[in-house]
């Protein structure tokens, strides 16, 4: 009978140049690159019904919605549109008198098709609802600043408790350099930025 004895040194070096060389040359030293984290775009409802509006509202509307559908072509970057915002929207629909105020770039169709159009189509956006944690949030945003209403809130707290969210698009004087909303975002260290336009 043959006795093979090797110390814990020899073992060690045995099993690593066995297991080495059974990897690709390079392999071994080589780290993964980190995966671009997703951008998320939030829209609020005045820009959803401003680009159905006529005169400079809907100038503007269509302008930024415009830069929407390019940032698009980049799959980090995804569109979010809070369901609250569409309610707003069939709200203001529903309400108005004036049939002439909405532009009806198709026709006879209506304004769900032009969503659809618009936003499943074009920009293939993404209708999100609001979660437990935003509504909690939402509250805490109310009771800071008693002028910001419920649908308002709502769609902010989405965004900031989305880890994505890097801009909401609203027109919103109330949502715009608001203090109270900007001492959450520091709270919760988010990179949201809250604005009219693309700066």
């Amino acid at each position: 009978m043959i006795v093979i004895s090797y110390t814990a040194i020899e073992v060690t070096i045995i099993f690593s140049e066995s297991l080495f060389s059974k990897l690709p040359i390079g392999k071994v030293m080589s780290k993964k690159k980190p995966k671009k984290q997703k951008q998320s775009v939030y829209i609020d409802t005045v820009f959803l019904i401003g680009f159905f509006e006529k005169r400079d509202l809907r100038d503007h509307a269509k302008e930024v919605i415009q830069k929407v559908k390019g940032m698009c072509h980049n799959s980090d970057i995804s569109v979010k549109i809070p369901l609250v915002a569409l309610g707003e929207v069939s709200k203001e629909n529903i309400e108005t008198t004036n049939a002439n105020k909405w532009r009806n770039p198709c026709g006879e169709c209506k304004l769900s098709m032009v969503l659809t159009d618009l936003f499943g189509k074009e920009i293939n956006a993404e209708f999100v609802s609001a979660g437990k944690e935003d509504y909690q949030l939402a509250y805490q945003l109310m009771d800071k600043d008693p002028q910001l209403d419920g649908a308002d809130a709502l769609i902010v707290a989405s965004a900031l408790n989305d880890s994505t969210a890097r801009w909401l698009l609203t027109t919103d004087s109330i949502m715009l350099n608001n203090i109270g909303i900007e001492e959450f975002k520091e709270q919760k260290e988010s990179n949201l930025k809250i604005a009219d336009r693309f700066r």
